[in-house]
């Protein structure tokens, strides 16, 4: 047998049964270019082709590389000691009007034996690399021109170009998969780029659990551990409501406007954040704790933030800053998801340069109450502060304002004329 299997002659057959085979037990044209078998059971697979049952491409495979463990094997266990898989083309469409993704041909041609009680089979792999993978995966009977026009991630209609990953020690046994990555890094359509990507990955029907997390995107830096909790994997197409989070965050650089491939607001703000905390929720409404936060060029504060939904004009969000060193350029340069484009502060405050606060706020930008305790250069201020619409419907301001040894003449610019006030 393992003279046989070297002879091109006994190789040309194996290519033509093959095709063949998989074309007759599946009604699609299927096609092998090349399939070799070593004597040590080193498997080589070159262009492959294979069709859906409408004629369209379903994946289209350059090569494929392994070796596989016949003492395993015997034992009851599938062991592949390195899997290469280069130059591939997949797209899985769920076609107008259809129920089924057009690659579920393939698993009702090998239907599993349901009579008989088994044990899943493990399967373990201990190196996998992918190169130059191109994947897609479109439903055509979901549309969302708004997150198309938005260029927001769309669960429904992913489109993943140059995937390369490299990972060790893949364990698969029932719906459970884990592997150690080492690095992935991808581009989708809606303009998410993914650098860089390591971690020590588990995936189940109910989560996916990344320990020592290190990813690198368009212009951000995350180091976590993040779980993403979910009752399906259907909850991907409903990903900022449905898909929970739970990550410790440790030091990370974020751009802001990364996360707008899941909520558009974002893309409004440009600003980096340096920060570490306690992120939990769904991406529409979520909670950050134990927030130590560094932005601009000397602003630092502690404290915890929640929005719902992720809109900054309306609903119910939460704000608690315990100490916040800021400056005034820092503040004024801050973009916010709004018709000010940043946070509106007067140039006639220029001169308080720098100062400390604590901020208590709830509600939204148009409709909010707020607590608020200011140091600073220019005078101190304890105020409490809200904003809400009157019987005619306007938007109005309410509160009070306790102020001392506040610089009035300096703020307006009339210091030979106004002292301090209290």
């Amino acid at each position: 047998l393992f003279i046989a299997i070297q002879d091109p002659i006994i190789q040309k057959f194996a290519v033509r049964f093959a095709g063949g085979y998989l074309s007759e037990k599946t009604g699609a044209d299927i096609k092998v270019g090349r399939l070799a078998v070593t004597p040590d059971f080193k498997v080589f697979v070159d262009d492959v082709t294979v069709k859906d049952l409408k004629g369209n491409d379903l994946a289209n495979v350059g090569a494929l590389r392994t070796r596989i463990s016949i003492g395993d094997l015997l034992d009851g266990k599938i062991h592949l000691e390195k899997v290469e898989l280069r130059d591939v083309d997949a797209n899985l469409v769920q076609y107008e009007g259809e129920d089924k993704f057009n690659f579920a041909f393939l698993a009702e041609a090998f239907p599993s034996d349901t009579t008989k009680e088994s044990k899943p089979m493990p399967i373990i792999i201990d190196k996998i690399s992918l190169k130059n993978v191109d994947f897609v995966m479109w439903n055509q009977n979901k549309s969302d021109s708004l997150k198309t026009a938005n260029h927001l991630m769309d669960y429904a209609h992913l489109d993943l170009d140059n995937v390369n990953l490299e990972a060790t020690d893949f364990y698969m046994f029932g719906d459970s998969i884990h592997a150690n990555i080492a690095s992935l890094n991808a581009k989708e359509w809606s303009g998410l780029e993914l650098k860089s990507f390591m971690a020590d990955a588990t995936v189940t029907q109910k989560g996916i659990f990344l320990d020592d997390m290190l990813m690198e995107t368009n212009n951000s830096r995350f180091d976590l551990d993040l779980n993403m909790l979910y009752n399906g994997f259907d909850d991907f197409q409903y990903f900022v409501d449905s898909v929970v989070f739970d990550a410790t965050i440790r030091p990370t650089d974020v751009m802001l406007s990364d996360i707008g491939v899941f909520s558009n607001v974002m893309y409004k703000m440009p600003d980096k954040v340096h920060f570490e905390g306690k992120f939990t929720g769904p991406i529409e409404h979520f909670r950050v704790d134990d927030i130590k936060a560094e932005l601009g060029k000397s602003t630092s504060f502690q404290g915890s933030i929640s929005m719902h939904p992720l809109n900054f004009e309306n609903g119910y969000h939460t704000l608690n800053i315990k100490d916040m060193h800021f400056t005034y350029d820092d503040v004024v340069n801050f973009y916010i998801p709004s018709s000010t484009k940043t946070i509106p502060l007067p140039e006639s405050l220029r001169p308080m340069n720098e100062g400390r606060i604590n901020l208590d706020f709830q509600g939204s930008y148009n409709n909010f109450t707020s607590d608020i305790s200011l140091l600073s250069d220019i005078g101190d201020i304890d105020a409490s502060i809200a904003r809400a619409k009157d019987l005619k419907g306007d938007n109005v301001f309410s509160g009070y304002v306790n102020a001392q040894r506040v610089k009035a003449g300096t703020v307006a610019n009339a210091s030979k004329f106004v002292g301090d006030l209290d």
